[in-house]
């Protein structure tokens, strides 16, 4: 669905090593949230948010790779299951001897409809952790591709060192919280599925996706998370924290027109951030991440 037709049906709410990389600008007002040896940088960000914006497109183009935000010389493998409306695609490109993998969710086709349903979540027990609870749509989503995509990640991993290969998790809205689940068993935790280290994950506009014991789960991972959040964008807000969802660390939130930015505490729930706002209704922040508008 365009981008044109989801805002009017919401009408009543609505690095390093980089290709092509600039330094990012860090404005004074950014403290110290992550010491990791990935840092939050704009450019890397704005990088793989072309990847997430690149899973809205047609399945073929992706996999030729001829869509508008396939920009950077990748070779990519799609995975579509039609009765949910899920699609992801796992692809990698060599650069300065480095694999670079990355796993990209598409998020909703009919925002106005999901994010009324967000408002009555279903939750269900989540098999990875003791305790953990997860987002009943949003796992069984994950379930459709994940037999695909996990296999792809395996077959991609081997075929260089694991010394220079990196992978990264990456998509927006509903993709946004696909990836969460996809890194979880990727390699994000100790006991994940095929226990390769994920580099780093980058998601847009975010969902909560589970419980506080998921939470806590997903935040021990060794890996790099950035959750970036746009001003008044609704979709942080929802599933409601009153049905005891949590947000993941850690949150990255821009102002109005994207020009500032502050790396929040690791709590998930930082006040100071998008959790300023009680409920906000400003889809055209959700459809805009750094004034690059979103989505093929």
């Amino acid at each position: 669905m365009a981008i044109g037709t989801w805002v009017l049906l919401v009408v009543v709410a609505t690095g390093a090593g980089l290709p092509g990389a600039a330094p990012a600008h860090v404005p004074a007002s950014v403290r110290a949230g992550n010491k990791s040896l990935h840092p939050y940088t704009q450019a890397r960000a704005e990088h793989f948010y072309q990847f997430a914006s690149a899973a809205y497109c047609s399945a073929d183009s992706i996999a030729a790779w001829t869509c508008q935000e396939c920009t950077t010389n990748l070779t990519a493998k799609v995975f579509v299951d039609k009765k949910t409306s899920t699609q992801a695609y796992v692809g990698r490109y060599v650069a300065g001897g480095t694999q670079t993998i990355i796993v990209a969710f598409r998020g909703s086709t009919d925002l106005a409809n999901w994010i009324t349903n967000l408002n009555f979540p279903l939750i269900r027990e989540y098999p990875q952790c003791h305790g953990c609870k997860v987002h009943e749509g949003f796992y069984d989503a994950w379930l459709t591709v994940q037999k695909g995509v996990l296999a792809e990640v395996s077959r991609l991993y081997a075929l260089q060192s694991p010394l220079t290969t990196e992978v990264y998790v990456t998509g927006h809205s509903l993709g946004a919280a696909l990836a969460v689940l996809s890194a979880a068993e990727i390699g994000a935790q100790g006991n994940s599925t095929l226990g390769i280290p994920v580099t780093g994950v980058y998601t847009y506009g975010e969902p909560r996706v589970g419980n506080q014991d998921f939470q806590r789960y997903y935040n021990n991972g060794s890996k790099v998370s950035w959750r970036v959040t746009h001003w008044m964008d609704p979709v942080p807000h929802l599933p409601p924290k009153a049905f005891h969802f949590r947000h993941i660390s850690t949150e990255v939130f821009y102002n109005e027109n994207s020009s500032d930015y502050h790396i929040c505490n690791g709590s998930g729930e930082d006040p100071a951030c998008s959790d300023r706002y009680a409920m906000p209704i400003r889809i055209p922040d959700h459809l805009d991440y750094f004034n690059l508008g979103c989505c093929c």
